[in-house]
């Protein structure tokens, strides 16, 4: 049910952060949302596939994420956002301080939406998943 989010909704009001954590339903076309934002947080204990990271990635938003599954996979190890390890509130606060300071970041954003463009986009995903039905079909 909505536990989850009125635990995050009372986290957030404990701190005092309503004025620069704001939670948004829903939206078909999320790239106003990835417009409108700085810095893009995958905060998730585990992420097998995250479509997210890819969008924000692709609509040039820095990301950091948790040093694990498919958010390290995503961003290859670092080289294409910044991580930090799990629970890990000081290492998070650093990626954020190195995006906003390092002369790389302008670089880092371009070759992650390169890589996302050439490895995720959806003719080249329709494309690996035909190839891999004929494969199977041969068989």
């Amino acid at each position: 049910g909505d536990d989850y989010l009125q635990k995050l909704y009372s986290i957030v009001a404990a701190l005092k952060l309503q004025s620069v954590i704001h939670f948004k339903p829903y939206i078909p076309n999320p790239s106003v949302f990835y417009q409108a934002i700085d810095v893009f947080a995958m905060p998730a204990y585990g992420e097998t596939y995250g479509m997210v990271t890819l969008e924000a990635m692709a609509s040039e938003v820095p990301v950091v994420g948790v040093n694990k599954e498919g958010t390290k996979e995503l961003l290859q190890s670092g080289r294409l956002g910044w991580l930090h390890e799990l629970e890990d509130i000081d290492g998070y606060v650093q990626a954020i301080k190195t995006i906003r300071t390092s002369t790389t970041t302008t670089e880092k954003i371009a070759l992650a939406k390169q890589e996302v463009v050439m490895h995720f986009s959806t003719a080249k995903m329709m494309n690996d998943i035909n190839s891999s039905l004929e494969k199977l079909l041969k068989h």
